[in-house]
């Protein structure tokens, strides 16, 4: 899910970064809540599939992942805004075809005088 969906396309890495916090720290007290409703043993189980996290090297790129994808969606929507900030170069429309030689030209401006 991308930040702009679930905050909007004018939030800043800030604003992202705060809102993936909250997550974080959800999901770090969702054990101790869940084990109040369903019980210590169900959530201990759970928590043993996650025995790969044990190595910090692992678990700081498994937490790191979601603000490195929030800030490459950031850095691309605002080079996209600014590509469309920049004006564009108007277009060259010939009404009629222009004389490709001298003589051309010339004989073009007599015909008309």
């Amino acid at each position: 899910m991308t930040p702009s969906v679930i905050l909007g396309k004018g939030r800043s890495v800030l604003m992202q970064f705060v809102v993936c916090l909250t997550l974080t720290l959800t999901a770090v007290w969702f054990p101790d809540i869940f084990s109040l409703v369903v019980g210590r043993e169900f959530v201990d189980q759970v928590l043993r599939l996650a025995v790969w996290l044990e190595n910090p090297w692992l678990a700081g790129l498994y937490l790191s992942i979601p603000y490195l994808m929030m800030l490459s969606v950031d850095l691309r929507e605002k080079g996209r805004s600014r590509m469309e900030k920049q004006p564009k170069e108007p277009e060259v429309v010939l009404a009629e075809e222009q004389p490709t030689t001298v003589k051309q030209a010339e004989d073009e401006f007599l015909a008309r005088t």
